[in-house]
């Protein structure tokens, strides 16, 4: 680790300081009209070192001093070449480009400058020009590192890492510190337990970039202090086409491997459930719990037709490859005579599936003196799917006005099973536990945008509006769940006797969870002074902000009365279907109780009106600017649930309104050196899952999660620091540093009881302060032999503590923050040659996270921490064919194959006197080959 922060380190400070290179700089022009092109691309011969034009049709890029060829090109004019273009060290030359119309049997050429906000460059230009805190991520380099989704291709950028795979993590603050949106407005989560989207649910062919921005401003909805995350899904091309792919990889853990199924899935398409239904006859009767919900007397004997018609025994069957399908179209339909007018769209669909195995070990310490709660040893089988598609139109009626219309449609299914074998505190006897879980998740998001943009009065005025509607579903439908008995000597034999005694560990259940988010969007800004090329000196803004969000949850759970007669025998864990079925039901030898608790159905709603204003100045002219903003929401939070002593309906409400400022500098030191500071003040709302009294077991043994309806809202101060060195070509370097205090923050707890649960508090304050440093260049800056290499590098260090006070039964009043690294490292180095007809990429990225706090000590206990984990993943690609139009990939992820593991503090008198292993799995190594082709 210290090798891989000193190589950093030493890379910023060499690139900055030491490499002697020249400079090519220059702008691109139309040979006839003498107007600026823009995105022109300006490149060596036979490397990879270059710049697309800017808007000014500027470009500028180093180079170790020789003899080069240069050759611009851009789509509708004649390729430009300088053959032989002398670069000294230290010396500049200045080039002005005229491209010729390239007219040979064409009556017109009609260029539409469009950015492609996929690729480095341009967004390292927008990142240079905006005046917030931003870092961005686009398609282009989501392809070159094999990220196939949203969450792989955050784990890229500075500061941020994903937990579970797909939930961020920000500088240390999880969840309820961060924000996400889908094209700039706000959009439901499909996932129960989380605020901020699950990324993995976008499949990276649906995204143009990611935008991270860690300052706030007024625009913005105040309820983060992390980061505000926004998924731009793509826009229309600039040119027809249609694009078919294809992907299939293998895991040494499962593929051709022996795999457990859900016997259920057989019927599923696509992942969609068609089988796990409540019964008819069930769902006919009310709720009213540790009632027979199949009493044979009333209304005779059940059928398959309205009994279960799921299985509690799973199938064998040998896993397949993982596979993945595409297809995606775009084009821009000219209306009329104007190339500013007409209409654009992209279609993309997508169907993607995988089955991945884990086994290791899953436990829990019980005391300080290190016995163990439970002790499991786990394999669980995990067959994925992911089913989605876009479909955005955009309508130009000139180039100053815009409206798009964006939808988007998005499907994942996760049907596993789960089986532990171990030790458990509350058996009877001296015997040990198996259990067998089998779940089915479904979670869907339908998501419909309409966002326009007006330039009035010589463009002096902009206005930007926009209105949303998405609907979120998250289901686990029949969740099948046994537990067994058995003595140590006949762990191989599989003859185990059902656990009568718990009944309901014995139980299906039925959950479903329906969100709606709303939002409108009005925003007007003025240019009252601008300088002699059009930039703005002077602005206001004024806007408005609306937001409603609303959630019906509802569980239902039927506990397995198993006890007496032939049920005390031993069977055998893998046929249980022949002795839990419809006709032993009907003749009594068992029964199934209502298990459904008052308080497990609840709803909840969240409403925000926020008009905001801010003022951006140059306060040095072509120097200093200066934005101030503030930001007033009015906002109302409430949960309605059932009390569960007094069984009367509550209604838990949290209303306030509150005022955001913040101040943003941006002070240009030079044309390529830039200077940032920022402090803002914002919210932390808890979240609709927080609030909930319904009790919640991830897996068998595991603690149970209740919510807390009294939770308060927490207020967060933040300040920012950067320097940044951005030229051309997407070359970068930055610095920056951060501070936080959190007041009343929420905290994660633990309820003292026989069977303690988790839930949440508010603690009294936390901090946080860190650093980042971000190198992004090409290496042909050190040595001209290796013009085709670049390096794309950051590191974050940070240091969190918190202060409980009296937020429950935690073991220390004081610790890190939940999810917190005190480092992350993401490197990758890329080897990139394009040539006539073929391009070649190679990359191998790395990253690592320090011990990071995973759940807190309670009761005596010390906290538990997972342990770093050193990922490192290999990525090729090509592109060939006489217009390119085939790609082929090849990638190998998880290629270290690192455990997974978590461990617990033990205490003595307060301090660690040893530490526990508890957990500990590993995923395994993935190759994977894919095919693209373009059809036209």
């Amino acid at each position: 680790m210290k090798r891989a922060i000193s190589f950093v380190i030493f890379t910023l400070i060499y690139t900055s300081t030491f490499a002697q290179n020249g400079t090519i700089k220059g702008i691109v022009k139309d040979k006839s009209t003498f107007e600026s092109i823009f995105g022109a691309n300006v490149l060596i011969v036979d490397s990879a070192i270059g710049a697309p034009s800017g808007i000014d049709g500027d470009f500028q890029f180093e180079v170790a001093p020789g003899i080069y060829k240069l050759r611009v090109s851009y789509i509708g004019y004649a390729p430009f070449t300088i053959e032989e273009l002398e670069i000294v060290a230290e010396e500049e030359v200045n080039l002005t480009i005229q491209l010729e119309a390239n007219d040979i049997g064409l009556e017109e050429i009609v260029v539409v400058a469009k950015a492609n906000r996929e690729i480095a460059s341009i967004l390292t230009i927008q990142r240079k020009k905006s005046d917030l805190f931003l870092q961005n991520i686009g398609a282009r380099e989501l392809s070159r590192v094999g990220a196939g989704d949203a969450a792989e291709g955050l784990k890229k950028v500075a500061g941020l890492a994903v937990q579970g795979s797909r939930f961020l993590v920000v500088r240390g603050l999880g969840d309820r510190y961060n924000s996400s949106t889908l094209n700039g407005m706000p959009v439901a989560s499909p996932n129960p337990d989380r605020r901020v989207l699950p990324f993995d649910i976008f499949p990276s062919n649906v995204i143009q970039n990611i935008s991270v921005v860690k300052s706030f401003t007024p625009s913005s909805y105040g309820n983060f202090s992390g980061a505000a995350v926004d998924i731009a899904t793509k826009d229309y091309p600039g040119e027809r086409f249609l694009n078919i792919g294809f992907s299939a990889s293998a895991n040494t853990q499962s593929t051709f491997k022996d795999f457990s199924f859900d016997n259920s899935q057989q019927h599923d398409s696509f992942g969609f459930n068609k089988t796990r239904k409540t019964p008819r006859r069930v769902l006919e009767q009310d709720i009213n719990p540790n009632i027979n919900v199949f009493d044979t007397d009333k209304g005779g004997e059940y059928t398959d037709s309205n009994f279960f018609n799921t299985k509690f025994d799973p199938v064998q069957r040998t896993a397949p490859v993982n596979s993945s399908y595409n297809v995606t179209y775009g084009d821009f339909m000219p209306i009329g005579d104007g190339e500013d007018k007409g209409l654009g769209i992209v279609l993309n669909t997508n169907f993607g599936e995988g089955f991945n195995f884990q086994n290791g070990r899953i436990s829990a310490v019980q005391n300080p003196q290190g016995d163990f709660r439970n002790d499991f040893q786990f394999d669980e089988y995990n067959y994925s799917t992911n089913v989605s598609g876009i479909a955005n139109l955009t309508f130009k009626w000139t180039e100053n006005h815009e409206i798009r219309f964006n939808n988007l449609y998005t499907h994942l299914s996760e049907n596993s099973v789960l089986e532990t074998w171990g030790s458990f505190f509350d058996a009877p006897g001296d015997n040990d536990v198996y259990s067998r879980r089998i779940a089915y998740k479904d979670y869907e998001l339908l998501a419909n945008q309409a966002i326009g943009e007006h330039k009035l009065m010589r463009q002096r005025l902009t206005i930007n509006w926009g209105a949303s509607i998405s609907k979120a579903n998250a289901n686990e439908p029949d969740r099948r769940q046994l537990a067994f008995l058995y003595d140590p000597e006949d762990l191989e034999t599989f003859n185990y006797r059902l656990n009568v005694q718990d009944r309901a560990e014995n139980h299906r259940l039925f959950t479903n969870l329906k969100d709606e988010e709303s939002a409108a969007s009005l925003a007007a800004k003025y240019s009252f002074k601008q300088d002699d090329e059009g930039l703005d000196l002077l602005t206001l803004r004024l806007g408005v902000d609306y937001r409603t969000k609303t959630r019906n949850y509802f569980l239902r759970q039927f506990n397995y009365g198993l006890g007496g007669g032939a049920f005390n025998n031993s069977f055998d864990i893998y046929a249980i279907d022949d002795f839990i079925n419809i006709n032993a039901l009907n003749n009594r030898d068992y029964n199934i109780n209502e298990g459904t608790q008052v308080q497990d159905t609840y709803s909840a709603e969240l409403e925000i009106i926020a008009p905001f204003i801010d003022v951006k100045f140059d306060a040095i002219p072509n120097k200093l600017s200066l934005n101030l903003g503030l930001r007033i929401e009015d906002a109302t939070q409430f949960i309605n649930y059932t009390d569960p002593v007094t069984t009367q309906p509550i209604r838990s409400t949290i209303k306030e309104t509150e005022f955001f400022p913040s101040v943003i500098a941006k002070y240009n030191i030079s044309e390529d050196k830039i200077g940032r500071l920022s402090f803002s003040r914002t919210i932390s709302r808890p979240d609709f899952r927080e609030l909930a009294l319904f009790e919640y077991r991830e897996n068998f043994g595991a603690f149970r999660t209740v919510g807390n309806p009294s939770l308060e809202n927490g207020i967060n101060y933040n300040i920012d620091l950067r320097f940044e060195k951005i030229s051309q070509g997407g070359n970068l370097i930055a610095v920056g540093a951060f501070a936080k205090v959190l007041d009343n923050p929420i905290v994660q707890t633990v309820v003292a009881g026989s069977n303690p649960l988790k839930s949440f508090a508010n603690g009294d304050q936390a901090t946080v302060v860190g650093m980042e440093l971000e190198v992004r260049q090409n290496l042909g800056l050190w040595a001209e032999s290796l013009n085709n290499f670049s390096l794309n590098s950051n590191l974050s260090i940070l240091e969190s503590k918190i202060k409980i006070g009296d937020a429950g039964t935690a073991s220390n009043s004081t610790r890190r923050l939940e999810g917190a690294s005190p480092f992350l490292l993401n490197t990758d180095v890329t080897y990139t040659n394009f040539t006539t007809n073929m391009d070649y990429e190679f990359t191998l990225a790395y990253n690592v996270f320090g011990r990071r706090l995973s759940n807190i000590g309670a009761l005596g206990l010390g906290d538990i921490f997972e342990l770093p984990v050193n990922t490192l993943n290999f990525n090729a690609s090509t592109s060939f064919g006489k217009d390119q139009q085939f790609k082929a990939q090849f990638y190998v992820k998880n290629i270290l194959n690192s455990s997974f593991r978590i461990e617990q503090e033990l205490l003595e008198n307060g301090d660690v006197e040893r530490k526990e292993k508890l957990n500990s799995f590993k995923k395994g190594v993935t190759l994977g080959l894919g095919l693209s082709y373009t059809i036209f």
